[in-house]
């Protein structure tokens, strides 16, 4: 082996053996300690705390054996097929903690839209008590029909909201 190809091998094994602090691999760092923590948030859905744990555990076997593959590329003659496993364990732990970014988006979205119906179902029965009121105090029947109106479309969109919050909540 020349001296070139030597501190070539060196090089690439240096890079795959050690932890290189650039703010990107930084960043990263941070997140799949974020997604790969204990705990899960009890506010998920059981499928998706479930799902969330088993990508957490496939995260940790994956660090696990790229540590040992790192171990193992700093020993090998021939580092080349050692490096392309860390890539490809590298590339599963960053689409597994995706995966569970993705989980925890799609929870908060989940989460803001059962808080806007709740606060417009505040709303609205605040608006059906009043037409209801309207209507009963009202003699003149053109504005009675108008509160009539009013109240039935209120209470339609507050029971739609309801069938779309119990939807919303029994996901968890």
């Amino acid at each position: 082996m020349s001296v070139n190809e030597q501190v070539a091998r060196k090089e690439a094994i240096k890079h795959y053996t050690e932890e290189a602090p650039t703010h990107a691999h930084h960043h990263v760092s941070e997140k799949l300690k974020f997604f790969s923590g204990e705990e899960t948030n009890s506010s998920l859905p059981l499928s998706a705390q479930r799902r969330v744990r088993e990508l957490q555990t496939g995260n940790k076997e994956l660090q696990r054996q790229i540590a040992h593959l790192k171990h193992e590329c700093s020993l090998s003659s021939d580092p080349l097929h050692i490096m392309n496993e860390i890539e490809n364990a590298n590339s599963t732990v960053a689409k597994n903690a995706g995966e569970i970014l993705n989980i925890f988006t799609q929870n908060e979205k989940r989460l803001a839209r059962i808080a806007e119906l709740e606060k417009q179902n505040i709303n609205l029965q605040q608006e059906i008590t009043d037409n209801m009121a309207a209507f009963a105090s009202i003699s003149e029947q053109d504005k009675k029909s108008g509160f009539a109106s009013g109240y039935y479309s209120a209470r339609s969109t507050y029971e739609n909201n309801l069938a779309t919050l119990h939807q919303l909540k029994s996901a968890s």
